[in-house]
This record gives C-alpha cells, sequence and structure tokens, in this order.
C-alpha cells in the first residue's frame, strides 16, 4: 500500500501587533480664537483701534459697530485681513458714541473680541 504523509497542520498567520495610536495635541492654528486686548482711542479726530490677533484658524476678521455705549446691535463695518492688528477710520462719526467688536470666522463658527468704545 502507499503510505500518504499526515496533512500538514496549518497554524494561524502571526498575529499583527499595531503600535498605539500617537497622541496628537491640538495645533493652536487650528483652533478659533477671538482677538483680545481691543482698544480705541481718538487720535486727530479719528477712531484709532488697535487688538491682538491670536495664531487662530480665523479665515476672516471683521470689525464691527454698533451706536451708543450700551448697544448690542452690532453691524459688519470693515472686513480685514486675518493678520490685521489696527484700524484707523478715515473720519470718524460726529455726535455720538460707537462701540466696537472684531468677529473671527473660520468655516464652522464665530467667535468675538472684547468690546471697546470710545465718547465723541
Amino acid at each position: 500500500p502507499v503510505v500518504l504523509p499526515p496533512d500538514p497542520v496549518v497554524l494561524p498567520p502571526d498575529p499583527v501587533v499595531l503600535p498605539p495610536d500617537p497622541v496628537v495635541l491640538p495645533d493652536p492654528t487650528e483652533q478659533l480664537v477671538a482677538p483680545s486686548d481691543l482698544t480705541v482711542i481718538q487720535d486727530s479726530g479719528r477712531n484709532h483701534l488697535t487688538w491682538t490677533n491670536p495664531v487662530s484658524s480665523a479665515t476672516s476678521l471683521t470689525l464691527e459697530r454698533c451706536e451708543g455705549t450700551e448697544c448690542t446691535s452690532f453691524a459688519p463695518f470693515v472686513i480685514l485681513a486675518t493678520s490685521t492688528t489696527s484700524f484707523t477710520e478715515s473720519e470718524s462719526p460726529r455726535g455720538s458714541d460707537f462701540t466696537y467688536r472684531l468677529a473671527a470666522s473660520d468655516s464652522t463658527m464665530t467667535v468675538y473680541s472684547n468690546t471697546a468704545t470710545e465718547a465723541d
């Protein structure tokens, strides 16, 4: 008779061990952060605004203003480059107080700076 060798033993392959997922720290440029330290002073009859612009994911920066010292109805006033840190009005309005704020936006949300008011 013909003797056949025994069937080979098939072992499962060695398990693949994946390294643990790396800890990824958030990149500050991927977070939307509002400008801060907004101030306004009158200089030669014009309102001059300055602020600190943090590293942020902002894709737009809009200066907004409203009439009065306690106002809340802000309207877009001028769109600025996201790296801008100051703005001077070409002509300041007479006879009213204006309050300003900055709106920084990205594709998901908008955040606002503090407000600043310069009395006329």
